[in-house]
């Protein structure tokens, strides 16, 4: 080794000795003669479940509920292999069989279930509707309809009445049980419980309760927080024992204010007090209702509750919009979810012994193509109808005016800036009081005529029922999510971005990724390092418009739907007078903003923008000045003739043995 050395050094000294100068460039030979680079391996660990060491709950009585004794017959359906993965996609080649009963001796009965409707009750090309809902729940003998959440809220065939409509429709249906979801408590909580106590009931069947043992107002419970109901089939009582959990995150998931005064607990202390609590009673199959979800960023999810609790035989699953094809099994527990917007309605069929103990447990989807061959319920289908009559009148009700013409076309909204882009954001910054806000140009889908300003008029803007949310985001990341709504600016784009808060410039001529080339917050040049507070619509917010940066950032906070934010800001303007433009988009070339600091160019490798150590007074080592000094610049150009040579000579030196 030190002869080996001892040669590299002899082949360094003679390369210095010939060139005499651009001592950084020979050393750098050191590195050409290193034999071994270090390898560097990144260990991931993977996080394990946490024991829940909390206190249980202390028990409380569940209602129970009685059927009529019923003589009744059960299906035998062929049954299916629970699949344990899941599943974005519609289930296809199956078939309702709830209209062909067939007699069985089994003990069985059939939970149907929804999660995340958001108000889409009415039937369209991708919602089954539920009329159509209410129609299988009627053929389907021995069932029980449950919602895990995130019902009341969305559409404004929902919002109008504010939630109204929505818990007549669910009783109307055949709902019995609902656990609140974080949207359900956008009207207020105090709404929440006068809606379900004062919902219309079918039939005089019981009404729809909602389940909730983990929220509490002083203490207490909100709501009750399970329930047993008594089925009779094929002659033998089978007690059903409900529970209801809502997450935590509800606490920030919906405005403050709606929830003020109210605490979530961790929904595994009621889990386990609830099973303990059912099995007391007498349950023969336990089941929950947990608007919870299993996204990575939810603390818990329902798979962590599972696997803390045991004793639940079904967790019907909501909060985080996925869709179970076959439910999955985790542990001894079926967890089961539809998806989003009623496109599937979610079917548990449990089997019992001759002692009511639970043998098997099958679960599947009903999707939008199977249920189309269902006649919808002729009463359900009746009431929505009344109420969308009913709205006509509702939707020309003055909210304000304008005195322009706010510009929400197609062509418009998908290439630039527009007023009404402009003054939607500014509702968003309104609602939540962020640095920041961002829509996508896709989501405005209608101008509004100078002249009065009605509620249908803000629908058709804003069809959708979007609500708003907050994340936070650095300065460069911000960039980053406009570089990506401008890189092919000047063709119609759905995720164009409009803003608030801010101005930004483009430079069309510009690279993908460079285009903006000047922006500012609040009039002040971005920092790059800095944390801001983002608005934008819960569809961006995931990434649609395939997005970048979003969907890997936590929700800080969610808001009031979209519609209903921009209703509330031009009620508090009263007249609305936007200009066509503010110059928050516009074009310009690069060269002008050059010196700004709101965007730095990136950092120039060559040689005069170097540090320079060491540096000689007759700046002979600075290659660049050859231009400026031709003398200086011959030399230098022989010192790389010399350098060669002595680099090949040295090197020569170095191998020989």
């Amino acid at each position: 080794m030190i002869k080996k050395n001892g040669r590299k050094i002899a082949a360094i000294a003679i390369a210095a000795t010939l060139a005499g100068q651009n001592l950084h460039a020979i050393f750098a030979l050191d590195n050409v003669l290193k034999e071994e680079q270090p390898v560097v391996v990144e260990k991931t660990d993977e996080k394990e479940p946490t024991e829940d060491t909390s206190k249980e709950n202390t028990e409380s009585t569940p209602d129970v509920e009685k059927e009529p004794t019923k003589d009744t017959t059960e299906e035998a359906k062929k049954e299916e292999t629970p699949k344990e993965e899941v599943s974005k996609e519609e289930p296809k080649g199956e078939t309702v069989e709830a209209t062909e009963e067939k007699a069985n001796t089994n003990n069985k009965i059939t939970i149907l279930h929804t999660n995340d409707m958001h108000g889409r009750f009415q039937r369209n090309d991708k919602v089954i509707g539920l009329d159509v809902v209410a129609a299988i729940k009627n053929q389907t003998k021995n069932s029980i309809l449950v919602d895990a959440g995130d019902t009341t809220h969305g559409l404004p065939f929902v919002t109008l009445s504010k939630g109204q409509d929505a818990l007549d429709l669910l009783n109307a249906t055949g709902y019995e049980y609902m656990a609140p979801g974080n949207h359900d408590f956008n009207y207020g909580y105090e709404r929440l419980l006068e809606l379900f106590q004062n919902a219309k009931v079918k039939s005089g069947s019981t009404k729809l309760r909602p389940l909730a043992g983990n929220i509490k107002k002083n203490g207490e419970s909100l709501f009750k927080p399970s329930a047993i109901k008594v089925m009779n089939v094929n002659g033998k009582e089978i007690k059903v024992g409900f529970f209801g959990m809502a997450t935590e995150e509800t606490s920030y998931k919906t405005h403050p204010n709606n929830v003020k005064g109210l605490d979530f607990e961790d929904p595994r202390i009621t889990a386990k007090a609830e099973v303990k609590n059912l099995k007391s009673q007498g349950a023969d199959v336990i089941i929950a209702l947990g608007h919870i979800g299993v996204d990575e960023s939810s603390e818990p999810t329902s798979e962590d509750i599972i696997r803390d609790v045991d004793g639940i035989d079904v967790f019907v699953d909501g909060h985080s919009h996925t869709a179970f094809k076959n439910g999955k099994k985790v542990n001894n527990t079926m967890l089961v979810s539809t998806g989003e917007y009623l496109s599937n309605l979610g079917k548990v069929e449990i089997e019992f012994d001759e002692n009511n103990k639970v043998v098997d447990v099958d679960a599947s989807l009903i999707n939008k193509s199977q249920a189309s061959s269902v006649t919808p319920d002729p009463e359900v289908e009746s009431m929505m109808k009344k109420i969308e009559d009913e709205q006509k009148a509702a939707l020309s009700v003055k909210v304000g005016k304008t005195e322009t013409h706010l510009e929400g076309s197609r062509d418009k909204v998908r290439f630039g800036e527009t007023n009404l882009g402009n003054l939607i954001t500014d509702a968003m910054l309104n609602e939540t009081g962020a640095d920041v806000s961002l829509t996508n140009g896709g989501g405005i889908r209608s101008s509004i005529a100078k002249g009065d300003i009605t509620k249908g008029d803000i629908v058709n803007v804003l069809p959708f029922g979007n609500f708003i949310v907050t994340k936070k985001l650095t300065g460069a990341q911000i960039k980053e999510v406009l570089e990506f709504g401008v890189e092919n600016y000047g063709v119609s784009f759905g995720g164009f971005p409009h803003v608030g808060g801010m101005k930004y410039v483009v430079d069309p001529k510009q690279p993908i990724g460079k285009r903006i080339v000047s922006l500012k917050v609040n009039g002040k040049n971005i920092d790059m390092d800095k944390t801001y507070t983002v608005a934008t619509n819960d569809f961006t917010a995931a990434g649609g418009d395939d997005y970048p940066v979003f969907a890997k950032l936590p929700i800080v906070n969610e808001y009031s739907a979209l519609n209903e934010a921009l209703e509330n800001y031009i009620k508090k303007l009263g007249t609305v007078n936007y200009k066509e433009s503010e110059g928050r988009i516009t074009t310009g070339k690069k060269a002008d903003f050059e010196e700004s600091e709101s965007v730095k160019p990136e950092e120039d490798k060559t040689e005069e923008n170097k540090p320079q150590t060491n540096k000689p007074n007759n700046n002979q080592g600075n290659n660049n000045d050859k231009t400026d000094n031709p003398k200086t610049g011959d030399i230098s150009l022989m010192s790389y003739v010399l350098l060669g040579g002595a680099a090949f000579v040295g090197l020569r030196f170095s191998n020989m043995k």
